[in-house]
């Protein structure tokens, strides 16, 4: 212990001798951290270019920034100026933004004292220093972005000048430092500023700037894939997205196809749906397409399938949703999910393409199963449903009669609906009117205009637990009629669980208890007459 001692000395003392041969002074600075600022050090003194000394400084600066040494930062800078030449804009521009940390500290930290004791003086020195910076740099050098940058960030948290001419000459040297500089960090350092100032437009014009200067630069595979996945985790996805496809374009000449389907696959399942998480359903089959041209089907398991089927159905591509729970269906006739995915296809067929017969056909088909799955039980109900509108009571009381009969203690919303279909039936009644609107408006010729485009539906998720809260809410286009708010009705039926929603409401808060797919149906009438109808499809855990 005592000979470590001995050697901890003697290079305390050394680094002392080295910095007093410098003329830096190490400056309150911990033993600990002598090391690391004689390596910056030598890196600024023996740097043969901006972009090393803008590093190097950088590095410099977080040393001292953590400790909120500002003034020791500020002295060292000082002194770091006397031993090279070329110095000056990256001390101006640090010494600046180091007195610009300083006065945010102080207010911080209620040290009122010492901040109103220096205030004028400091304010004055940042305006000096950023300026010099300005002055003696070009646009194509990132210390003249960074300098232009928290020029305007000064002026704006002091409510002074001429904030948005600083601003507009900000982003106009933002974007010709674009067209001639290198390194692209400044685009996104300036665009990250400018959205956390909820200044989103101008970010997201200097983030593409960025994405193409990256791609401009030829930036290998691995930094490409990196990059994107930082703006994915960002939740900037179109960003990340763009960096993906210059990705895949540049992979897709250089991968062989057994190393270029698990990159595509893995990308895709990003976006893919998810109740939580980000998420762009589009994107996800945009690459999916890439990844059966370029692979083929055969790069598309059991797994891949559902997955594909299942974030097509999200996005309200059913007609799409129908081909791959198909292709689910034939491919893998043993899949687990295959209650799942005829009960949708019969749903599909009925509900969006109006092809009652293939979805009795899939219907019947589930309903004749051995087995009692929850979608085997709903299948019964719409058996019975859609008889029941045709006209067929005694052929719909037979199918509710016997979903009641295996359904029992299970299967409790959809053995209530039924109950409710039977009382209808017994008592001579017609179809409850919300249920009967429905599927008028999906089945009847003359209502075939009525194709879902002017009415949204959208779940707060897609594959919740059983007795847990799910809001669904809608969205209808309603033509404008001068300064006179429409008054519309919304018509809810269909597997709503637990709760009733009212005309008046156009979303509702429910929770199911029994496991299974649930469909929720809305028509949407105005004065004039109906707007759209749509539906919704929930799987419960």
């Amino acid at each position: 212990m005592k000979y470590q001692s001995e050697i901890m000395k003697m290079k305390v003392r050394f680094l002392t001798v080295f910095f007093m041969v410098l003329g830096i002074p190490s400056l309150c600075i911990a033993a600990s951290e002598n090391a690391k600022l004689v390596t910056l050090s030598k890196q600024i003194i023996e740097a043969d270019s901006g972009e090393a000394l803008f590093s190097a400084f950088d590095a410099l600066k977080e040393l001292y920034f953590k400790d909120n040494n500002y003034a020791g930062f500020i002295t060292f800078l000082q002194s770091l100026s006397q031993k090279k030449k070329g110095l000056a804009p990256f001390v101006s521009y640090y010494t600046a933004l180091s007195r610009y940390q300083q006065l945010e500290y102080l207010e911080s930290s209620q040290d009122w004292n010492t901040y109103f004791s220096n205030v004028d003086a400091y304010r004055q020195q940042i305006l000096d220093e950023v300026q010099n910076a300005i002055q003696v740099t070009a646009t194509d050098e990132p210390i003249h972005i960074y300098a232009k940058l928290l020029l305007w960030k000064f002026h704006k948290s002091q409510q002074e000048g001429d904030q948005e001419a600083l601003l507009n000459d900000l982003t106009n040297s933002a974007f010709e430092y674009a067209q001639k500089a290198k390194n692209p960090a400044p685009l996104k350092d300036v665009a990250d500023t400018l959205l956390a100032h909820d200044l989103k437009s101008k970010a997201t014009q200097l983030y593409r700037a960025y994405v193409d200067k990256i791609i401009a630069t030829g930036a290998q595979e691995e930094a490409l894939k990196a990059t994107a996945k930082t703006f994915y985790k960002e939740g900037k996805l179109e960003l990340s997205e763009a960096l993906f496809d210059a990705l895949i374009e540049k992979a897709s000449q250089t991968y062989p196809k057994e190393k270029l389907a698990p990159l595509l696959i893995e990308i895709a399942r990003l976006f893919t749906y998810k109740d939580k998480g980000l998420k762009d359903t589009f994107y996800a089959e945009k690459v999916f397409k890439e990844l059966e041209m370029k692979a083929g089907n055969s790069a598309f398991d059991e797994t891949l399938t559902y997955e594909r089927a299942f974030n097509l159905e999200k996005a309200k591509e059913y007609a799409e949703s129908l081909i791959r729970y198909s292709e689910l269906l034939e491919r893998y006739p043993s899949t687990p999910h295959i209650d799942e995915a005829v009960f949708k296809t019969a749903l599909i067929y009925v509900y969006v393409k109006r092809d009652l017969a293939h979805g009795k056909k899939y219907f019947t088909e589930l309903a004749q199963k051995e087995n009692t799955s929850p979608q085997v039980i709903s299948s019964l109900y719409q058996l019975g449903l859609l008889s029941q509108w045709e006209g067929s009571t005694g052929e719909a009381k037979g199918r509710y009669n016997e979903l009641i009969e295996k359904g029992k203690g299970r299967n409790l919303e959809i053995v209530r609906l039924a109950r409710e279909r039977l009382k209808e039936i017994e008592e001579g009644k017609p179809l409850e009117y919300n249920l009967k609107m429905f599927l008028d408006m999906s089945l009847k010729d003359e209502y075939s205009s009525y194709n879902m485009s002017k009415v949204g539906l959208e779940a707060s998720a897609y594959k919740p637990d059983t007795n847990t809260e799910v809001a669904v809410t809608s969205n209808a286009y309603v033509a404008p009629s001068g300064c006179m708010q429409v008054e519309v009705e919304y018509l809810w039926s269909g597997d709503t669980g637990g709760s009733a929603p009212a005309t008046t409401e156009p979303s509702f808060t429910t929770s199911y208890a029994s496991p299974g797919t649930k469909e929720v149906n809305l028509v949407v009438v105005s004065p004039s007459g109906v707007i759209d109808r749509n539906f919704d499809i929930l799987d419960v855990r």
